[in-house]
């Protein structure tokens, strides 16, 4: 399979996810401080994972050029990875409506401990599999999962952290 339709349909899928998510965002129905104010939750929800797709939209641009070949293994693995950041619109959008539920940011960890666990996959099929880095993040995951049941505020802080040293995590080229 050529390289370059498995990174167009990727680019196409998560341009997709972004453009969802931005469709969900919803004005306020008055302009007065306190309408607007209501808005924060929704704006620093939206923004936290607009980013977030944008960092794994890096790291999968990286790793597929690593890519010598594309065999079913790959695709069949990019598809899962696609699927699972095609879930952060939705609990993005069940967070902005619900920003003080326990259960929406305790759902949007587990996508996002979804889209993490089949992007080591994905790099587990290249060899470009770090363990330790990559426990360090699902680790990192689980624990603001756990936060969520406690403090989706906390939970937000703690998925932002992550998703910015994910950014800052720069892996080695694979073998």
């Amino acid at each position: 399979m050529n390289k370059v339709r498995l990174e167009s349909l990727s680019d196409g899928i998560i341009s997709i996810t972004i453009t969802v998510m931005i469709f969900n965002l919803k004005p306020p129905i008055q302009s007065g401080p306190e309408e607007i104010l209501k808005l924060v939750p929704q704006i620093l929800c939206y923004l936290e994972s607009f980013f977030l797709i944008g960092i794994f939209w890096y790291k999968h641009n990286k790793l597929l050029s690593s890519f010598s070949s594309i065999n079913r293994r790959i695709v069949w693995a990019n598809h899962l990875f696609l699927f699972c950041l095609s879930l952060i619109p939705l609990v993005t959008s069940w967070s902005t409506q619900a920003p003080e539920s326990i259960w929406s940011r305790f759902f949007y960890g587990l996508a996002l401990l979804a889209c993490f666990m089949s992007f080591f996959f994905m790099e587990s099929l290249v060899g470009a599999f770090k363990f330790k880095a990559s426990l360090a993040f699902t680790l990192g995951n689980l624990i603001s999962i756990t936060t969520s049941l406690y403090s989706p505020w906390i939970a937000y802080l703690f998925f932002g952290i992550l998703g910015f040293g994910y950014l800052l995590h720069e892996e080695s080229s694979p073998p």
